[in-house]
């Protein structure tokens, strides 16, 4: 019980987020600003989750939270970047539900105050 709740503080803090894949050509050509987006770059060996500060051409440099010091990776040898976005579907139905849970209370103390 107590991880559903955990599972729920942390979803509605966060909000619905999600990883969506970025193309190396759209990076290359400036297409996608990473600076400030929590990217994750999957490599070979590595996975590498990094808020990303300065992005130069090939290479990215930013901070890798799980190491705890400021990183640079070429992305030449990566095989996958993803970038995390927040899912508006997802932010829907959360307030959604929200809103609902609001309604269903508000109805519940109007109806049992009635009677």
């Amino acid at each position: 019980m107590r991880s559903k709740r955990a599972l729920l503080v942390a979803v509605s803090l966060a909000g619905c987020l999600r990883w969506q894949r970025v193309p190396f050509e759209a990076v290359r050509d400036n297409q996608v600003d990473l600076r400030t987006r929590t990217v994750r770059i999957v490599a070979a060996r590595e996975q590498a989750d990094l808020v990303v500060h300065r992005v130069n051409g090939t290479t990215v440099e930013g901070w890798d939270a799980a190491r705890q010091f400021e990183r640079r990776i070429d992305l030449t040898r990566a095989r996958e970047l993803r970038m995390r976005v927040a899912d508006p579907l997802g932010n829907g139905l959360l307030i959604g539900v929200v809103y609902l849970g609001l309604a269903a209370v508000s109805w519940l103390a109007i109806v049992v105050d009635a009677f």
